[in-house]
């Protein structure tokens, strides 16, 4: 699997302050490009779901289009 990291991912990633957090998720990118997506669960609530799923198909398109 191959991961892109981007501009929007950088922006929020740069907004974090607790070093676990900071350590724990190039971790798991690296487990998930590696096929291995261990432990995982849905989060927010469903009123937030249509928003995220625009924002992850305008994100995509971005990627597309590079």
């Amino acid at each position: 699997m191959k991961i892109r990291l981007t501009a929007a991912f950088e922006k929020w990633s740069k907004g974090l302050k607790d070093p676990l957090v900071l350590r724990a998720i190039p971790a798991r990118i690296d487990q998930m490009a590696q096929g291995n997506f261990g432990d995982h669960r849905s989060v927010g609530d469903k009123g937030a779901q249509k928003r995220d799923i625009k924002t992850a198909q305008v994100m995509a398109q971005q990627l597309k289009e590079e």
